[in-house]
């Protein structure tokens, strides 16, 4: 079978990282600055943890919703990711804390006038990464790429499903397949090895938008 670079885009719902071969990554040199959320003003439909990483923006979540954000389970009101915050609107969080829609109106009224500021750019794009794996190309074909980066919520169980499904159609078949988290690997050369990118249980927003346009 030949195949050639990047030729389709397979998206999965069962996640997980196949172990069989690893990846190391490079750090970039500089802070990540163009992710897609970096300039949008504070909203109801902003990630949770982009308010989270505000203190001006919980502390007007908090005046108008009974002080939600601090009794929320830590697995929802983390700001590191993974963590379900990367996922979650207000809107949802209101319905978890079973709260009168209406409060929403105040903190929609107060985030209108609130300034995105330079340190809230930062805090927004510290979750993705400009890392460039450096990988050593297996035998076999076609040549595949696994993605399973996540930012949103991280299932167990379905990551150690996946890993095992994986390998075993990797040895069944004789594929060439090796994994990253890093979304530096979206590039035009590094993707010109693949056939086809697999994303695995990608949870979050994961990509900067020149590694989307990339991809």
């Amino acid at each position: 079978m030949k195949c050639g670079p990047v030729k389709f885009l397979i998206s999965l719902t069962l996640g997980g990282v196949l172990s069989m071969l690893s990846t190391l990554g490079v750090a970039a040199d500089s802070a990540i600055l163009d992710c897609p959320l970096r300039d949008e003003p504070f909203s109801l439909r902003s990630p949770l943890m982009d308010i989270l990483l505000s203190p001006a923006a919980t502390a007007i979540v908090n005046k108008h919703m009974e002080g939600v954000l601090d009794k929320i389970p830590p697995t929802f009101a983390s700001s590191e990711a993974p963590s379900f915050s990367a996922i979650l609107t207000l809107n949802e969080v209101a319905d978890m804390a079973r709260l009168d829609k209406t409060v929403l109106d105040g903190v929609a009224k107060e985030f209108a006038g609130l300034e995105v500021t330079d340190a809230d750019r930062a805090a927004r794009c510290a979750r993705y990464d400009n890392d460039l794996p450096v990988i050593a190309m297996p035998q076999g074909g076609p040549r595949l790429l696994v993605f399973e980066k996540m930012t949103g919520f991280r299932d167990g169980p379905s990551v150690e499903a996946a890993a095992a499904t994986f390998r075993a159609m990797a040895d069944k078949n004789g594929w060439a397949m090796v994994v990253t988290d890093r979304g530096g690997a979206m590039t035009p050369d590094f993707l010109a090895q693949f056939d086809a990118v697999i994303w695995n249980n990608v949870s979050g927003d994961v990509l900067t938008l020149p590694q989307r346009k990339s991809l």
